[in-house]
């Protein structure tokens, strides 16, 4: 231990984050000054691996200190203080850091100027938990920066300095602890108490960090931490406001009104102002933009009708020429063999009835039928109807099991990975026992597809099919109907 400085304690509050507690710990153990004794207040949490934390925090000294129950914040920091036996005593929540130098110019600061108190800037940042057990972190922005002077007078209506931003002396703490009926904003109550006697110092540096995290994991957007913060932290405001009110003087409404809400005031319009410039000229920039682009269409647009206009001129030469008059005949006569070939395929592949009452269609739509159709009265051209479109044959009902009929339930599948589990689970969960689950995917491109739908292979009521290429959801479903052997067909996108 170096006997030339002397002993700073850092009292770390912690319950049921040890996580987080890891990190603050990394951050002490990185500090350049020299010696330091951490000072961890387990306040009624689950156990912590002791000597894992020793590891952490190398040589610097552990002293942990567990309380049973559960009693709060503003006790657990009575506790830290007790024990500590530093001459100077840092506090850092077990969800905020340390930068490296922070403790080294803090009490540096304290030496040179002869202070009790001093503080440096911390900015407060946004993260949000992420990996698979939310046990990684992801930095969304920086929020408010406290890089203020002391000011005693402000300090009456706004807590403007982070707990782990002070340096205190022991004998300060020693003489005034924290209220332990207040279970949030006691860092504020107990610094308006110290403002009364004492001068904080004020180093304009940033040597920490106030992390701000989300309460619920569900919802991690930076709107909702803030919005968490202001519902915990509004009722004992007042609290501690309607306390220290009695302190509360006309000078110091002046200097708050003069030196704090003017001046955000007027922060808060230039604000605006230069957003509303900066609005205004992204406004003008992708007008110019917009106007380039239509004008490189017209132009496209223009010569495109250009070329047009020159083929249908070349089209009506070769049209009225005397070669395309003469070849007239062939053209036609190649048209009659197309159709005639095209008649002879389709009769080949059909039974005589479909190619017969494909020819009473064909005639039935045909310029001959529905000009003479037009001079009939309605009841003999809905006879005619009737002749030429009839299917020649009465479909019967079809023979149902009535007690327990088979039903296949279809599912064509493309893509939308982030649906079909539970499309599948839906499935899977009907009570009919008579039931098959015949599932097409129709060549998904997402590789997700296959790894869920290959977790259902295994159960008796699923038939999975897979296309080599995909051909549309129309001709999945009736690949699916006909692997099907149920009486009865559902389908399920």
């Amino acid at each position: 231990m170096d006997e030339k400085k002397p002993l700073v304690s850092i009292i770390v509050r912690t319950k049921d984050r040890p996580k987080e507690l890891r990190r603050a710990l990394k951050s002490i153990a990185s500090q350049t000054y020299r010696p330091i004794e951490s000072i961890i207040v387990n306040d009624g949490g689950c156990s912590l691996p002791i000597e894992e934390l020793k590891d952490i925090l190398c040589d610097v000294s552990l002293n942990y200190v567990r309380i049973e129950k559960n009693r709060g914040r503003a006790a657990a920091g009575n506790v830290g203080i007790k024990n500590a036996e530093g001459q100077y005593i840092g506090f850092l929540d077990d969800d905020d850091i340390l930068y490296s130098n922070h403790i080294e110019t803090l009490q540096a600061a304290c030496a040179r100027e002869g202070v009790c108190i001093a503080y440096s800037s911390v900015q407060s940042v946004y993260y949000r938990w992420t990996g698979h057990d939310q046990t990684d972190l992801i930095k969304l922005n920086n929020s408010q920066l406290y890089d203020y002077e002391f000011n005693p007078s402000r300090l009456l209506f706004e807590n403007y300095m982070p707990l782990n931003a002070l340096l205190f002396s022991k004998n300060v703490l020693s003489e005034s602890g924290f209220d332990e009926n207040l279970p949030i904003n006691e860092d504020w109550d107990l610094l308006i108490r110290l403002s009364r006697h004492y001068h904080f110092f004020h180093v304009s540096q940033i040597t920490a960090e106030y992390r701000l995290f989300p309460k619920d994991e569900t919802r991690q957007d930076m709107a909702q931490i803030a919005e968490d913060r202001k519902n915990i932290h509004s009722k004992w405001f007042m609290v501690v406001f309607d306390k220290h009110k009695s302190l509360i003087t006309g000078k110091d409404w002046q200097i708050f009104y003069s030196e704090y809400l003017i001046p955000k005031h007027e922060e808060e319009l230039q604000f605006l102002r230069n957003l509303i410039i900066s609005e205004q000229t992204s406004h003008k920039r992708d007008s110019r933009e917009k106007n380039a682009v239509l004008q490189q269409r017209d132009e496209v647009l223009a010569r495109q009708s250009a070329v047009i206009q020159q083929r249908d001129e070349e089209l009506g030469i070769i049209l009225t020429s005397k070669s395309w008059k003469i070849t007239y005949p062939l053209r036609q006569l190649a048209r009659v063999l197309r159709y005639i070939v095209k008649v002879i395929n389709y009769s080949v592949r059909n039974n005589p009835s479909t190619v017969l009452q494909r020819a009473f269609i064909e005639l039935y739509h045909s310029p001959l039928v529905g000009y003479w159709l037009r001079y009939l009265p309605a009841s003999w051209k809905q006879g005619v109807k009737s002749l030429f479109l009839t299917r020649g044959k009465t479909i019967s009902s079809p023979q149902i099991n009535v007690n327990n009929p088979k039903v296949s339930l279809i599912i064509p599948v493309f893509n939308h990975a982030e649906y079909l589990d539970k499309c599948i689970q839906s499935a899977i969960a009907q009570d009919y026992q008579e039931l098959e689950i015949i599932i097409v995917d129709d060549a998904s491109t997402d590789p997700n597809v296959k790894a869920i739908l290959n977790r259902y292979g295994s159960d008796r009521r699923v038939k999975l099919y897979f296309n080599d290429k995909n051909i549309g959801i129309s001709e999945t479903q009736n690949s699916a109907v006909i692997h099907s052997t149920g009486e009865i067909i559902a389908f399920l996108d």
